[in-house]
């Protein structure tokens, strides 16, 4: 009997590991699924945003497309007066989008989609960058 006890008390500690790893498993991959599939939906509205609007848009106009495309997930950071940022959740990878906005003379200059973790990276599947050209 005191044999049993004994194994009992050895295995214990190594079930409830093995279960606690598995849990943690689990739940970083749903984690990660679930937040591929949620920003779907913002990447879509970021993707919008860049086609309705143009360069020389007045920040009137950026901010009605924003809050005609707004998710409840994207936010909007203003940097500075000149340039805002509009971030998705963080996915896995950095494969989540941010939109850079721009803005000369309170007009759109430049809308680049760029990945979460370069300012350089554009995403494959994101709309081309529009940017104010200058005669010269």
């Amino acid at each position: 009997m005191k044999e049993n006890s004994t194994k009992t008390k050895i295995l214990l500690p190594k079930i409830i590991s093995v279960i606690t790893i598995i849990g943690v498993v689990l739940f970083l991959l749903i984690n990660f699924f679930y937040t591929r599939v949620t920003n779907a939906t913002h990447k879509q509205a970021l993707f919008l945003m860049v086609q309705e609007l143009s360069v020389d848009d007045p920040k009137v106009r950026f901010n009605e497309i924003y809050e005609k495309y707004k998710t409840n997930k994207l936010k909007l950071n203003k940097i500075t007066a000149t340039q805002w940022l509009i971030t998705i959740p963080p996915e896995f990878g950095a494969t989540d989008w941010q939109l850079w906005i721009d803005f000369d003379n309170d007009k759109i200059k430049e809308l680049k989609i760029r990945l979460s973790d370069s300012r350089n990276m554009h995403p494959y599947d994101a709309p081309p960058d529009k940017i104010k050209t200058y005669n010269q």
